[in-house]
């Protein structure tokens, strides 16, 4: 599957060193080649980072129409080697998720 990334994200090196805790997160468009890009200055102070990594994953309705996309699921979903959580881990990883 190709992909490509245009949105970026540029910041200053003051700016950088006045929020150390400051995070990114793009917000996935469906279908579409521009995302919302979202800058949380607080973020998320050291201790506050063991978050769940499952709770990232979201699937996307436009996966649906595309053949490629189909395909990584259906591969995915049929191992048997893994657990539900580890096959969503596995298919987000996959689709670039």
């Amino acid at each position: 599957m190709v992909k490509e990334r245009i949105d970026r994200f540029l910041m200053s090196a003051n700016n950088i060193h006045s929020f150390p805790f400051m995070e990114t997160n793009v917000l996935r468009q469906s279908c579409s080649d521009h995302d919302a890009i979202i800058l949380d200055t607080e973020g998320r102070k050291p201790r506050d980072s063991q978050r769940d990594p499952r709770l990232n994953f979201k699937y996307d309705a436009c996966w649906a129409k595309n053949k490629e996309a189909k395909m990584i699921i259906k591969a995915v979903w049929q191992r048997n080697a893994q657990d539900i959580l580890e096959k969503i881990k596995t298919v987000g990883k996959e689709l670039g998720g």
